[in-house]
């Protein structure tokens, strides 16, 4: 059985707040909370140009080995929901999408 690694939000240099947890394959999450007069607030948007992509990230992907392992940590412990779920036939899945908690609607 794996253990949760799981360190304590920290103020970082860039003047965000942020912590990290370990997933069960071994991914590192961070998870960050911009802070007003961080570095990256003080900076938001000025290095990007008319041609850049998007200005917010909707979608963040992980493989992961056991399904089962993967939904007793995102699921149970993190608090995401599955919205759905497919693959290229009906008995073959490739993917869940979860749904973080939360008003954004993050997945």
């Amino acid at each position: 059985m794996r253990v949760l690694l799981c360190l304590p939000a920290a103020k970082g240099r860039d003047g965000n707040l942020s912590f990290s947890l370990q997933d069960p394959d071994g991914n590192r999450l961070v998870f960050v909370q911009y802070q007003r007069g961080s570095l990256h607030s003080k900076t938001r948007g000025k290095p990007l140009g008319e041609r850049r992509l998007s200005d917010h990230l909707w979608h963040a992907g992980v493989t992961v080995a056991d399904l089962d392992r993967a939904n007793a940590f995102y699921r149970d412990k993190l608090g995401f929901k599955e919205t759905w779920r497919g693959g290229a036939t009906d008995t073959d899945l490739r993917w869940v999408n979860m749904q973080m908690s939360g008003p954004r609607g993050d997945y």
